[in-house]
């Protein structure tokens, strides 16, 4: 922990920001414009030696960013977020629970701790502003998480991708603004600079006035979380310098050249996609061709001699050849069409490159959908396996981290260095549509393929099926697990085993529509009491196969 005069020397050595710093805003600028297509048009420079200057600027006109295209790309990474298994343990007093439960599930914006990062970190800033961090704040009783920019940091100093302290970059206030919000009383030629620190023990503003510092009294605050709260948005560390990477950094140049190829294909579409009219001239009806009418220029075809005008009635006259032969002519008018092999070709650049990009990003190519696949899906779909869990490791370290400090804020006689929660994420992602993984399914059955893995793949065909009907997939689960012998039909369970098996199997839906306790022993229990193993079969629908 530094005191106050430590603090302030840090200012001073911090007059300017780092060369680190300065290069990670740099970066971040360039993501976003490929992400978000804030200030795209910046990437969009002259082609030098191919296109004019004239050319360029019209390119950036009409110029859209790619947006789109990472919309696409980062659509997968929800999996992340509903990936089934997984669990979160909070090993803390059950007086506290409650009220711990209530910080992390209803944060500022009434929305839980990981609905925050799946919709402002993992889909947004990590990808845009990788040195950026993820800060708490605490504000009457209540603490929540916050997005602080590259933009906004003067300096920090990692640990990891925890930081052991930050300083921001200072604002200028006016002596009225200063006054509303610190309550200071002096008043300033001019603005003065507010300078914030923080680290695992103080948070705390400074005035800047000249070169003489002084401590806001009521802007001093213990830090109440034990570790500086602020952790660093990416866990990729630049070799070269102190600035994170971002998950996409390896498509930043396919990406650039992407939106180049756009905006190209774009004029091209603007300049030629439009047929163009011709006929051949026909003689200005005024003049009769010599452009002069009564010694002056004729008012119809300006002294073209050629009829302006396109009319149904008009007459075109095409004249002979010099040597009084007929000219070779199909047609007198039309309308001429672009080339295609260029729009097509561009087209084909455009799918070339996306793939290049999915398979960077992924390790996989990712094939639109058709009439019979409309969500599409990848060809390889481990690798993508691979690259999701590459997210939600450090999905769910950030959580566990912002979960312990919130535990810490809600209980403050709690060790702060006891670690109490426990994150971790479900690992089992569905890619696949649901067609999909219902056909592979059918597929190992006829192949006769092990119970184990038909379970696994009726319980993915499932969860892809009703994953946003957490109500009716609970209920499908639970019946696949009390279901006698699921993968197989009444016949094949008579052959293989007996009737009265079979007689089972058939009997399960009957017990399960009308029953209040589903599970198995309860199913077992009702079926003995009626269908005794002496009796005969009640319902002549029944049909029960003789054992080979």
């Amino acid at each position: 922990m530094r005191n106050i005069e430590e603090i302030i020397k840090l200012i001073k050595d911090n007059k300017t920001a780092p060369n680190w710093v300065i290069k990670a805003r740099e970066y971040s600028k360039e993501l976003k414009a490929l992400v978000t297509g804030k200030d795209f048009l910046e990437l969009l420079l002259k082609i030098d030696h191919v296109e004019s200057k004239e050319r360029a600027e019209a390119r950036r006109k009409f110029a859209h960013s790619i947006k789109d295209l990472n919309e696409r790309l980062f659509r997968h990474i929800d999996n992340v977020y509903s990936a089934t298994g997984g669990s979160k343990e909070y090993l803390i007093p059950e007086t506290f629970k409650k009220e711990v439960l209530k910080a992390i599930s209803n944060i500022k914006g009434n929305t839980s701790l990981e609905s925050w990062l799946q919709n402002n970190w993992c889909k947004n800033v990590y990808h845009t502003d990788p040195s950026g961090l993820i800060f708490l704040e605490w504000k009457d009783e209540q603490c929540y998480p916050t997005y602080k920019s590259i933009t906004s940091i003067r300096n920090y100093k990692a640990q990891g991708q925890n930081i052991d302290w930050v300083l921001f970059e200072p604002k200028e206030l006016t002596s009225k603004q200063l006054l509303e919000k610190y309550n200071v009383s002096r008043t300033f030629d001019a603005k003065k600079h507010i300078w914030r620190y923080c680290d695992e023990m103080l948070d705390v503003l400074l005035l800047q006035d000249g070169e003489i510092y002084s401590v806001l009294e009521d802007a001093v605050y213990v830090n109440p979380f034990g570790q500086c709260p602020g952790v660093i948005v990416s866990e990729q560390t630049n070799p070269e310098n102190d600035c994170r990477l971002s998950p996409i950094d390896g498509i930043i140049e396919l990406e650039k050249e992407y939106l180049r190829d756009q905006s190209i294909k774009l004029i091209y579409k603007i300049q030629h996609g439009i047929p163009q009219f011709w006929r051949v001239a026909s003689i200005c009806p005024t003049c009769n061709g010599s452009g002069k009418l009564e010694n002056e220029i004729c008012p119809t075809c300006k002294g073209k001699g050629i009829n302006p005008r396109k009319d149904i009635t008009d007459e075109i006259a095409i004249p002979l050849n010099g040597d009084g032969t007929i000219p070779s002519i199909t047609k007198a008018m039309g309308w001429e069409a672009p080339p295609l092999e260029v729009w097509e070709q561009y087209n084909k650049e455009e799918i070339l490159l996306q793939d290049k990009i999915n398979k960077t990003h992924w390790g996989s190519l990712f094939v639109e959908g058709n009439n019979e696949t409309a969500t599409g899906k990848f060809i390889d779909t481990q690798p993508v396996i691979n690259r999701l869990h590459c997210y939600a490791n450090v999905a769910e370290w950030i959580e566990w981290q912002l979960s312990e400090w919130i535990v810490n804020f809600v209980i403050p006689t709690k060790s702060q260095e006891q670690q109490v929660v426990s994150i971790n994420y479900g690992r089992r992602y569905i890619i696949e549509s649901p067609d999909e993984l219902l056909k592979r399914y059918e597929e190992s059955k006829e192949k006769k393929c092990p119970t184990t893995i038909l379970d696994k793949q009726l319980t993915e065909y499932l969860t892809a099926k009703y994953k946003n009907d957490v109500q009716t997939l609970a209920e499908l689960l639970n019946k696949k697990t009390i279901e006698p012998y699921p993968h197989y039909d009444i016949e094949t369970v008579a052959k293989i085993f007996n009737n009265r098996e079979a007689q089972k199997k058939m009997l399960f839906d009957e017990w399960y529509n009308e029953a209040i306790i589903k599970t198995s022993d309860a199913f077992e229990l009702w079926f003995e009491k009626e269908y005794p193993e002496e009796a005969e079969p009640a319902d002549p629908a029944i049909k029960i196969i003789p054992n080979e």
